[in-house]
């Protein structure tokens, strides 16, 4: 299968998606046929990754949802939202010197809470961790996102793996699982496609 087959919803997905990260129409960051029965490892760490990353720097939590979010009105029944966080507590970013000097300042139940409230802002209604928006962008951001694109289908025939410091985005306009083919994360990772088969 080539972008030439693809229907017009499949390449208007892959075209909307690209414009967020900033790419024009069909345009792609590698071409999966070039590693077709290989094994393969996606990271933001250019050492790591086996297929080159193009790095994105995102500067807030809102424009992380902008790129990978789900919109704010979707169920959200699925999405475990931590504690209300006070935002006159967001006092202490006036006084923190540093970043180092912040993530010392806050106390460990509001630690243990930030990367849900992030994940919850992203995935489920940012109104709920409202509280916590001030302290995200400030410990978390700016951040960079690494975006992978092929304007023709992905058949995955071999283990892939994704992983890396920072969060890992697809776009394939489908995905087609194949004998032998997987994908294992441990990362925060956002497929964006179509279509996804798999194949005896």
């Amino acid at each position: 299968m080539t972008n030439a087959n693809l229907t017009d919803e499949q390449k208007n997905n892959y075209i909307a998606v690209n414009a967020k990260f900033g790419m024009s129409d069909l345009e792609s960051t590698y071409n999966p046929a070039d590693h077709a029965g290989k094994a393969l490892t996606f990271s933001a760490d250019p050492v790591q990754s086996d297929v080159p990353p193009r790095l994105i720097s995102v500067n807030s939590i809102a424009e992380m949802k902008n790129l990978v979010g789900n919109p704010a009105d979707r169920d959200d029944s699925n999405i475990e939202y931590p504690e209300a966080y006070p935002a006159e507590k967001n006092a202490i970013l006036e006084t923190a010197s540093t970043k180092m000097d912040l993530i010392r300042q806050i106390d460990e139940g509001v630690k243990a809470n930030l990367i849900k409230a992030a994940r919850a802002y992203v995935l489920g209604n940012p109104n709920k961790v409202k509280g916590y928006e001030p302290l995200i962008n400030a410990v978390m951001f700016p951040m960079y996102v690494a975006y992978f694109a092929a304007a023709t289908p992905y058949l995955i025939d071999a283990p892939v793996t994704v992983t890396g410091p920072n969060p890992i985005v697809w776009n394939h306009p489908a995905i087609v699982f194949k004998s032998g083919g997987a994908i294992t994360a441990d990362v925060d990772f956002t497929i964006n496609c179509t279509t996804m088969l798999k194949e005896s």
